[in-house]
C-alpha cells in the first residue's frame, strides 16, 4: 500500500538558503573595515602632539622674552661700548682728538671686546685693543650687576721717541677713562726701529695702582734679558723717569761686545733726554758715565765715559768673534793690556736717533802692560835689512795716546810707547769691520846710532800685518 507524506512532525532533512561569501566578498569586507578605521583616526584628536607643541611654543616665547629683556637691559652697556663713546672718553684722557673705527664682541677662541682702528690725533695708531672677559661676568652685567673686565691687550706696535714719551705722559689720564675693573694694560709687542739703544722687541705691562691711577710701564725684552721701567711725571714740567737694567746685554753702541750687566737711570723731558748715570760691567772691565741730549734747531748729544781696568785682548776677541776654543788655530789679536780712559761724548743730528748714531768719543787713554802682537819692534829696528814679517811681540812699560771713536771706526793717535830705550810713536786706524791701517816710527834712542824704523800697519785685529 502506498505511503502518504506526513504533514506533521520532524523530518530528517531541511532545505535552507545559505549565502557563502567568496574571495571577492572577503576583500570588500576588509576594505570597508579599513575605511572605517581611517575615518575614525582622521577625526581623532592627538593630545600628545598638542602638548609637545604647546611646550615648544612656550619655551620659544620665554627665550624671546628673555632676549628682549636682555637687549633692553644691555642698552646702557651698548651705549657705553659704542665707538663714539669710547672715542670721547679717550679724547678727554689724552687731550688729543681720538677716532675709533669700530667696536664689537669676538667669542672665539676666548670672549673679548675688540676696539679696532684707534687713532690718537696724529701721534699714534693702534690696530686693535682687546678687552678680555668671561661668561659669568657677562651674565652678571646683563642682570644689572656691572661689567667686570679682564686685562686690555694692545696689538703689536712700533714707536719712536716722541710717541713713547706721549704714551707715558698719557698714563695718568687713563685711570678715570678706563673702567676700574681693567687692572692691567698689556702691549703684546713694542719695537723701537729708530732707537738704536733699544734693539729687539719688548712686552709692555701697565698696572693700576691702589688709588685707581696707572703707574709705570715696564718693558721686558722678548729676546734679551732686559727691562725698562718708565714712570709718568708728577707734573707737566717734570720729566719721565726711567730705569734700565739688563743682563748679558749686547751693546748697540760703542764696541760690539756683550756686557754682563748694564744699568742706566735718567729722565726724559720735552726736547731733553738725561741719562744721569750708566754702568756697564763685563768680565773684561767696566765703564760708567752720563749722557745728555737736547734739541733746539737740532739734537746735540754730550756726555762723559770713564773706563777702568779694561782687558783689551778680551774685548777685541769678543768684538771680532774670536772664541776661546779658536785660540790654538787662530793668531792672537793685535794688542793686549789693561786700559783706563776718560772720554768726552758728542754728536748731533736732525733727530735724536741721528744724533745718537753719529756720536763720537774722544779723550786720552793709558794702557798698563801693553803688548803689540805680531812683531818684535826691537828686533826689527836693529836689523834694517831683515824681513819684518809676522812673529814675536813687543811689550811696553808705558803706552798712552788719544782716541777718537765713532761710527766709522776708532782712531788711535799721538801714540807713545816705551820699552826701555825703545820708543814708538804713530797712529792706527781700526775700521768698523776690524781692519787696521796706520804707521809706527820706532827709535832706539841713544843706545845705538841708527836711523829710526818706519813701519806700515795693515791686516785686521785678529791678524795684523807689518811692513816697511
Amino acid at each position: 500500500m502506498a505511503k502518504a507524506w506526513e504533514t506533521a512532525g520532524s523530518t530528517d532533512f531541511v532545505i535552507t538558503t545559505v549565502n557563502v561569501p567568496d574571495r571577492l566578498d572577503l576583500q570588500e569586507v576588509r576594505a570597508r573595515a579599513d575605511e572605517d578605521v581611517d575615518r575614525t583616526e582622521r577625526f581623532r584628536i592627538d593630545w600628545y602632539a598638542i602638548r609637545v607643541w604647546v611646550v615648544r611654543l612656550l619655551l620659544i616665547g620665554l627665550v624671546g622674552a628673555a632676549g628682549l629683556f636682555a637687549w633692553e637691559a644691555a642698552q646702557p652697556i651698548r651705549a657705553e661700548l659704542s665707538a663714539d663713546r669710547i672715542a670721547q672718553r679717550l679724547t678727554a684722557a689724552t687731550r688729543q682728538q681720538v677716532r675709533v673705527a669700530d667696536t664689537g664682541f669676538v667669542w672665539t677662541p676666548t670672549p673679548r671686546f675688540v676696539v679696532s682702528g684707534v687713532e690718537i690725533g696724529k701721534v699714534w695708531r693702534a690696530e686693535s685693543v682687546s678687552i678680555h672677559f668671561n661668561w659669568a661676568d657677562a651674565w652678571r652685567a646683563v642682570r644689572g650687576g656691572g661689567w667686570i673686565w679682564g686685562e686690555a691687550s694692545v696689538a703689536p706696535t712700533k714707536l719712536d721717541l716722541g710717541q713713547a714719551e706721549f704714551l707715558v705722559r698719557a698714563l695718568p689720564g687713563l685711570g678715570p677713562a678706563l673702567p676700574r675693573s681693567i687692572s692691567t694694560v698689556r702691549f703684546e709687542s713694542i719695537e723701537f726701529p729708530a732707537i738704536e739703544l733699544l734693539p729687539g722687541r719688548y712686552e709692555g705691562v701697565i698696572r693700576r695702582q691702589g688709588d685707581g691711577s696707572f703707574g709705570a710701564i715696564t718693558l721686558r725684552g722678548l729676546a734679551e734679558n732686559a727691562t725698562l721701567s718708565a714712570s709718568p711725571p708728577a707734573a707737566d714740567a717734570d720729566g719721565i723717569r726711567f730705569q734700565f737694567n739688563a743682563a748679558n746685554w749686547p751693546a748697540s753702541v760703542g764696541p760690539r761686545v756683550v756686557w754682563t750687566e748694564a744699568h742706566a737711570t735718567g729722565a726724559v723731558r720735552a726736547n731733553l733726554v738725561e741719562v744721569k748715570d750708566f754702568l756697564l760691567v763685563g768680565y773684561f772691565g767696566s765703564v760708567k758715565g752720563a749722557v745728555y741730549a737736547a734739541a733746539d734747531r737740532e739734537w746735540v748729544v754730550t756726555g762723559t765715559a770713564l773706563g777702568a781696568n779694561l782687558d783689551i785682548e778680551a774685548m777685541l776677541k769678543q768684538a771680532t768673534g774670536v772664541r776661546e776654543t779658536d785660540e790654538a788655530a787662530r793668531p792672537s789679536v793685535a794688542m793686549a793690556g789693561t786700559a783706563n780712559f776718560e772720554w768726552l761724548l758728542s754728536g748731533w743730528g736732525a733727530t735724536f736717533e741721528e744724533a745718537v748714531a753719529s756720536a763720537t768719543a774722544a779723550g786720552p787713554f793709558r794702557v798698563r802692560w801693553a803688548t803689540i802682537n805680531g812683531i818684535n819692534l826691537g828686533y826689527a829696528a836693529t836689523r834694517p835689512g831683515a824681513a819684518s814679517g809676522p812673529g814675536g811681540a813687543t811689550r811696553f812699560t808705558e803706552l798712552s795716546g788719544w782716541v777718537v771713536a765713532g761710527p766709522k771706526g776708532t782712531l788711535f793717535q799721538d801714540l807713545e810707547g816705551r820699552a826701555g830705550a825703545l820708543a814708538a810713536r804713530g797712529q792706527i786706524l781700526m775700521g768698523a769691520g776690524g781692519s787696521l791701517s796706520g804707521s809706527l816710527r820706532v827709535d832706539l834712542g841713544g843706545t845705538r846710532v841708527q836711523a829710526p824704523l818706519n813701519l806700515r800697519i795693515g791686516g785686521t785685529i785678529a791678524a795684523p800685518l807689518f811692513g816697511r
